[in-house]
């Protein structure tokens, strides 16, 4: 699993952070070695799902993290 967290750093100092959402990305298991399946969910401030979704064919070789993680995006924010 993936997870990515956002924060925010009042005045650039992290002893201050503040969480502000969250992301995580699942294998689903299904994909092949060059195609990935994956299901993720998007959290705000709270552990409740806000967002969630399901990105299929993923080209694993082309592609790196940050592809994936904008194609999530796309998908449930448009």
């Amino acid at each position: 699993m993936i997870k990515i967290i956002i924060e925010l750093w009042p005045h650039g100092f992290e002893t201050n952070k503040m969480k502000l959402g969250e992301m995580k990305i699942a294998n689903d298991g299904t994909g092949t070695p060059s195609k990935g399946n994956y299901y993720f969910d998007l959290f705000l401030k709270r552990k409740k799902v806000w967002k969630s979704g399901k990105i299929t064919n993923f080209p694993r070789g082309n592609k790196n993290i940050f592809y994936l993680i904008k194609q999530c995006l796309n998908e449930v924010l448009k």
